[in-house]
């Protein structure tokens, strides 16, 4: 593909990621607005020095404009997406189609393999039931047993699952999708670890789960959140460490199971209600009162290990150091000056 053909799709992404409208940006161009129009319409091409001053406004590097579009991202699930808006959500996709295409770009050129396989392709839930079958399949073929997860971002990488952290709208949790053929999920950083733990197995439930049809739209949210929880902590584990049913605990309790296994006391008592170890008034009057003390903003205990996911950054080393790509793109896939990245990068020897 030529420049002419590639440029009006880059610039369109380019303004969609930073949020700005075209005449936002004829204006800090000291331009027409017809002339970005004639831009994304590919009536017309800019001239260097106005493609130098249109990267540094749209906060990308000038060789991001004549880079073919590789792939978009497919099967998007969000949640919590109806309050955010068209533009705050074709922001937020766009930033992460730019991220899943560099992630792309940097593994093709280690000659990484990124072929994604569904371990859970052949099953089908027909049942709630069959969630825990499905949490268990996963958790054998990951070679997990029944220990709590140290870390599930890392987890999802070594998985071949590619995981970006954004600083978004409070309103959003998280989304997944698929890049090319690989599972992608977006997480909203501001979240505790607990939080971010199950939202990316509820991402990965979406993404892996062949729910039967006959279940509603939110019914299928709360098969994914069960399917979050089962994973964090298996059924058979879970009944031990709760105590079988119940009809009082301790806060103390509670703290200690999110602790271990790095589940919020929200989800532990949800957890306990779909497994029939508390009532349904039982659950309901512990909302009640989480609502009345703050809970849902701030519970009490901590999950102590930081979710990190470092893959990214990892490779960008290797390539650094491998000479797969010379510093100046390795900074360009980093979104760093070449300055900033050499700071970045001690080879030994």
């Amino acid at each position: 593909m030529s420049f002419k053909d590639i440029f009006p799709q880059r610039l369109k992404i380019a303004r969609v990621m930073r949020g700005i409208s075209l005449r936002e940006l004829a204006t800090k161009l000291e331009c027409s607005h017809n002339t970005i129009h004639k831009y994304e319409c590919g009536d017309s091409i800019p001239g260097s020095d106005f493609l130098i001053k249109l990267a540094q406004i749209l906060n990308q590097p000038v060789d991001f404009f004549s880079r073919p579009v590789s792939a978009q991202l497919k099967k998007i699930e969000f949640r919590k997406k109806s309050s955010l808006g068209k533009t705050k959500i074709a922001k937020i996709q766009g930033e992460a189609e730019d991220y899943f295409e560099r992630y792309q770009f940097l593994e093709e050129s280690l000659g990484i393999d990124t072929c994604f396989v569904n371990p859970l392709n052949r099953i089908t839930i027909n049942t709630v039931n069959d969630v825990e079958t499905g949490a268990v399949m996963l958790r054998n073929v990951w070679e997990l047993g029944t220990d709590a997860i140290a870390n599930v971002l890392e987890l999802l990488e070594s998985k071949l699952f590619k995981i970006l952290l954004l600083n978004i709208d409070e309103k959003l949790d998280g989304f997944s999708g698929y890049y090319d053929s690989n599972p992608v999920i977006v997480l909203n950083k501001r979240y505790t670890a607990d939080r971010l733990r199950f939202t990316a197995l509820h991402e990965v439930a979406h993404l892996l789960l062949k729910i039967a049809p006959h279940f509603s739209e939110k019914e299928q949210e709360k098969i994914c959140h069960r399917f979050a929880g089962a994973m964090l902590i298996p059924q058979e584990v879970f009944c031990r460490e709760f105590g079988g049913c119940r009809n009082r605990l301790t806060v103390k309790e509670l703290v200690e199971i999110k602790g271990e296994y790095g589940i919020s006391i929200g989800a532990i008592m949800a957890r306990a209600k779909d497994l029939g170890l508390i009532s349904e008034s039982f659950y309901q009057a512990f909302c009640i009162q989480s609502n009345q003390r703050g809970w849902r903003k701030e519970e009490p205990g901590i999950w102590e290990t930081q979710e990190t996911c470092n893959r990214f950054e990892q490779l960008l080393q290797r390539a650094a150091a491998t000479e797969s790509l010379t510093l100046s793109k390795c900074a360009a896939l980093a979104k760093k000056t070449l300055t900033e990245f050499r700071q970045e990068v001690e080879f030994i020897p």
